[in-house]
């Protein structure tokens, strides 16, 4: 059975595997969603077509919508889309020039609003070196994949689960070994004081993402740079924020919150060009 929608020609278009996306409706804003490994079994139409309607209804005006995820078989195969997405495309890169192509040059989107999950930083983070990203917003991020068992701290079993993921991309991936460690495209998109990077941990992380919060004070101190921390129940695991923020209702608010701050900047940016 093909579940393909559409091709990459067409505006509304959906590759099971981990692409979809939807400029039906013209938008000078486009919002990403990059899926993390926590979540490979899900339906990137699903999430497409929610996403479309929702923001819709929050906005009263039509958004653009694409979803990166890296849904490989049964979801044992995520690799972060360093080999691209099945079907559509064979590299991270590739598929940089493939959203680049869609967002600017088809749809001449004018601020792009990112959001990623655990691993979906990785791909997220590569591709903004291809595709400029106004917003970019991690929740639990993996900037780092480290392929030694040594190197985690396995003290809760989604940590455990993000170990087997990364040694599996180390074992797989190889030649990308170069970018394994994304710290530095972190430090380079918030050169750009006009690129906003918020990153996301529950004050509960143990282990491997704890390593990786603590990194994260080492970058620069810039006003576009923002760490959140986020008070959550003792009986949530930490790395599991993302699912907490949605159960919340708290991760729609602050998609939402980030259109608008780009929104704004769109309609300043154009009253004063009429005032000019």
């Amino acid at each position: 059975m093909n579940l393909f929608v559409g091709s990459l020609s067409e505006n509304y278009f959906v590759n099971p595997n981990g692409l979809a996306f939807d400029f039906t409706n013209k938008s000078d804003i486009t919002f990403i969603e990059f899926v993390g490994a926590n979540n490979t079994l899900y339906s990137v139409k699903k999430k497409l077509d929610f996403y479309k309607k929702f923001l819709f209804s929050k906005l009263a005006k039509h958004i653009n919508v694409v979803i990166v995820g890296d849904n490989k078989l049964n979801g044992k195969l995520y690799t972060c889309n360093y080999s691209g997405v099945l079907g559509t495309c064979n590299s991270v890169w590739e598929l940089g020039n493939i959203l680049y192509n869609k967002i600017y040059i088809e749809n001449n989107t004018k601020k792009t609003v990112v959001f990623g999950d655990c691993g979906g930083s990785l791909p997220a983070i590569l591709t903004s070196t291809i595709v400029p990203y106004h917003s970019i917003n991690f929740t639990t991020p993996y900037y780092q994949v480290i392929g030694g068992n040594h190197d985690f701290d396995t003290s809760q079993y989604s940590i455990w689960f993000a170990r087997e993921i990364c040694v599996h991309v180390h074992n797989t991936e190889n030649s990308y070994k170069q970018y394994f460690d994304t710290l530095d495209f972190y430090e380079q998109y918030t050169r750009n004081q006009s690129n906003y990077l918020n990153l996301h941990w529950a004050n509960t992380v143990v282990g491997t993402d704890l390593l990786f919060r603590d990194k994260a004070k080492l970058l620069p101190k810039r006003s576009n740079f923002k760490i959140i921390d986020h008070l959550v129940p003792s009986t949530v695991e930490g790395h599991l924020l993302a699912s907490y923020l949605v159960k919340t209702k708290k991760w729609y608010q602050m998609i939402i919150e980030e259109i608008k701050i780009q929104q704004s900047i769109i309609d300043t940016f154009n009253k004063n060009s009429v005032a000019g």
